[in-house]
């Protein structure tokens, strides 16, 4: 099914439920399929770029990280093989922070903030990795860098929810997306 509506599994406390849980800005099965005129007011608005080039900048970084993990470890003096299994721990360790970080942004249904914490961690993270130079306090940062994932995922709940409709709603994730993938 597309929609709550369209769930015939539902029952009706369980569909109204569901509606109410998406919110007042969730696409709805009455929306229109597109609007051009919805999806160039989406395209136009300055807030549409902003959280693009910001969704750019922290995909790009999760990526680059997920990429540079085992050089970045291999510099703290570490190599082979050991260098690879000392990128498994600061995964973990994010994905424990990630997970508890977007379960408590959908529990308070306050996304920005676990965002900006998301972004504070992964930015100490750098800060630390570029001004630190023993081998531990640089391994910490791995830790926090790691957590960049603990910022995305928030980030993009809100950016749904900033937008009404079915066409702003496709636009705005959408084209956000396929931006950060370039």
């Amino acid at each position: 099914p597309n929609y709550p509506q369209d769930a015939t599994f539902f029952t009706e406390e369980e569909r109204a439920f569901a509606i109410a849980r998406m919110g007042p800005f969730a696409p709805n099965k009455e929306d229109k399929t597109f609007s051009p005129k919805i999806a160039k007011q989406t395209l136009l608005d300055p807030l549409f770029w902003v959280y693009a080039v910001s969704y750019f900048l922290m995909v790009n970084s999760l990526n680059a990280f997920s990429y540079f993990s085992p050089t970045i470890i291999a510099n703290l003096g570490f190599a082979g093989y050991t260098a690879q299994l000392l990128t498994v721990p600061p995964n973990v360790f994010a994905l424990v922070i990630i997970l508890a970080n977007c379960i408590h942004s959908d529990y308070s249904k306050e996304r920005i903030r676990h965002a900006l914490a998301g972004v504070s961690l992964v930015g100490s993270g750098y800060l630390i990795l570029a001004l630190v130079k023993n081998w531990i306090g640089r391994y910490v940062a791995v830790f926090l860098i790691a957590c960049t994932n603990a910022a995305v995922m928030p980030f993009l709940a809100h950016r749904t929810a900033t937008v009404s409709g079915s066409t702003a709603t496709a636009l705005a994730t959408g084209v956000t997306i396929a931006i950060s993938n370039c």
